[in-house]
């Protein structure tokens, strides 16, 4: 088994989102670790992801290896989803709605021929993350 060596890794689920703006209603990707993954690529930091979707999902994660990402998927039943609603031009009022959750992460769910300095939990909702699995 080889090491793979990151200087952060971003641990949380990718999401599958639908973004009404103006009444206008569009299917967005994101999530904290999308976002955070390439805020940190973009400073130049070695990174990876740890990430739980729907298998019929996975084919999306290749935009973060056409960006020299690392992608570290678990196959999920469900991939994260949350409904936005815009009301204003402000991207920062909106009302979001759960919409479905992929299965929350357990320590299994982490490689174990990761290296990392620092384990980012990019949580997007409550018990993604829990104490015990």
């Amino acid at each position: 088994m080889d090491l793979k060596n990151f200087e952060v890794v971003l641990l949380g689920h990718f999401a599958i989102d639908n973004d009404v703006v103006n009444g206008i209603e569009k299917v967005v990707t994101g999530s904290a670790v999308y976002h955070g993954a390439f805020a940190l690529k973009a400073v130049g930091s070695e990174i990876a992801i740890v990430t739980k979707l729907a298998k019929k999902h996975f084919p999306m994660l290749s935009i973060f290896e056409n960006a020299g990402i690392s992608v570290f998927p678990t196959e999920s039943e469900e991939t994260t989803g949350i409904r936005n609603v815009y009301s204003t031009d402000d991207p920062d009022s909106r009302r979001s709605y759960f919409v479905r959750s992929a299965a929350p992460f357990c320590e299994v769910d982490f490689p174990p021929d990761l290296s990392t300095k620092v384990i980012h939990i990019a949580s997007l909702m409550q018990k993604e993350v829990p104490w015990i699995c």
